[in-house]
């Protein structure tokens, strides 16, 4: 997406790509754009919309596209992040599930993980742990591992309920 394009520009790309179901098109756009201006492009008001970060997931999921899609995720203000987590307890397991697991073979998105999920509510941390540990493919584990060999994730409830399941 081009630095230059305005808000009002950008918001129009993401509501004709979420009524033309253009998600899998576009999120490759993101994966191009710079740091620096990413931020101003996945913070909008209609990126906010339950409909539209469903229709999103859903696209990265389908189309395998959460290299194009996670790390987005780092750049998202708290107000798109509560959103994104209220989304996330509708999933489906298995769409969360392959979400997380797609971060693990990515270690350089561990601590940008562990430090968007330091930002997700308890409440929110603790039923996605639930989420895992129900999913039959979720290697506890293995997440407990990795997000234990993260500093910024130490303290997280998620790790600590995880944690507790892998004990018992």
């Amino acid at each position: 997406m081009s630095a230059e394009a305005g808000p009002e520009v950008i918001d129009g790309i993401v509501r004709t790509a979420h009524h033309e179901g253009a998600w899998g098109d576009v999120l490759p756009l993101l994966a191009v754009t710079d740091d620096h201006h990413l931020p101003r492009a996945v913070n909008l008001p209609t990126t906010a919309d339950p409909e539209v970060l469903r229709a999103v997931v859903e696209a990265a999921d389908a189309a395998h596209l959460w290299d194009d899609l996670l790390p987005v995720v780092v750049h998202l203000d708290d107000v798109h992040l509560a959103a994104l987590a209220a989304m996330g307890e509708t999933l489906p397991a298995d769409v969360v599930q392959r979400m997380v697991l797609a971060v693990l073979p990515r270690r350089p998105m561990w601590g940008a993980l562990a430090t968007t999920l330091s930002r997700v509510p308890e409440a929110e941390q603790r039923a996605l742990a639930a989420r895992l540990v129900a999913a039959d493919e979720a290697d506890v584990p293995l997440v407990v591992d990795v997000l234990g060999s993260v500093p910024e994730a130490a303290d997280l409830p998620l790790l600590a309920a995880l944690r507790a399941h892998a004990e018992e």
